[in-house]
């Protein structure tokens, strides 16, 4: 692969595809189904904290935030399950691309870029997702990590690490999309070009935490990827 051809690795949730509002009443779900306790969910001011996370940091955030006496190693598996039957049930057939996203990915691959996967969600839920949205084809399998598979999840940078090594990338090279603060962190923190996309957070969330802030894919050309 050319020096001068960069990486793109992806988020899944709020960023390859519209799902945020059903993985959010997923969890509402889950957590009250396995713990009795209604989280706040006015979306999506009250999920704003936990965008990016995986399931186990959501608990251990709650857990905090509610003053539980939780075991969360004992109940993650119970509310994982029960997220994610409820998140297929909610999403089943409701879940598309972003506008923008084919003709980026068309014109991105054009230039030589290589595409990756890192997201909090289970592979499972990956998969389902890329599937669901049309666009399973687009991305090689092994290039499609999950956090769930890495020793810590976001705002850590394993999960894009992780990445990083099965593509053979330089983190000078590399650019990541993300719609979450924490993803933007572990970004950053794996030494990428973060970008910043507000489908699912305002402009000013991100700023803070991003090289680069998009309202679109629109926006997203082949000169922002020559910059990394």
């Amino acid at each position: 692969m050319p020096p001068a051809t960069p990486f793109v690795i992806f988020d899944c949730d709020g960023v390859l595809v519209d799902s945020e509002p059903h993985s959010c009443a997923a969890l509402r779900a889950a957590i009250h189904t396995v713990t009795g306790l209604d989280i706040p969910h006015k979306y999506p001011h009250d999920y704003y904290p936990v965008f990016g996370f995986s399931v186990h940091s959501c608990l251990e955030y709650y857990k905090e935030r509610f003053g539980k006496d939780w075991d969360v190693e004992a109940i993650l598996e119970k509310v994982v399950e029960e997220k994610e039957a409820e998140y297929q049930r909610l999403a089943k057939g409701r879940l598309q691309t972003f506008p923008g996203f084919a003709e980026f990915l068309a014109r991105a691959r054009d230039a030589g870029c290589s595409f990756g996967i890192g997201s909090s969600g289970a592979m499972s839920k990956i998969l389902f997702n890329l599937e669901e949205a049309g666009i399973l084809g687009e991305f090689e399998r092994e290039m499609v990590v999950s956090a769930t598979s890495v020793a810590r999840g976001k705002p850590f940078p394993d999960v894009y690490l992780e990445v990083m090594r099965r593509m053979g990338a330089e983190s000078g090279r590399t650019m990541v999309i993300e719609d979450a603060v924490h993803g933007l962190r572990a970004a950053r923190e794996a030494g990428a070009f973060a970008v910043g996309l507000t489908t699912s957070l305002p402009r000013e969330y991100l700023e803070p935490h991003a090289d680069l802030v998009i309202d679109s894919f629109e926006e997203l050309d082949l000169a922002a990827i020559k910059r990394v």
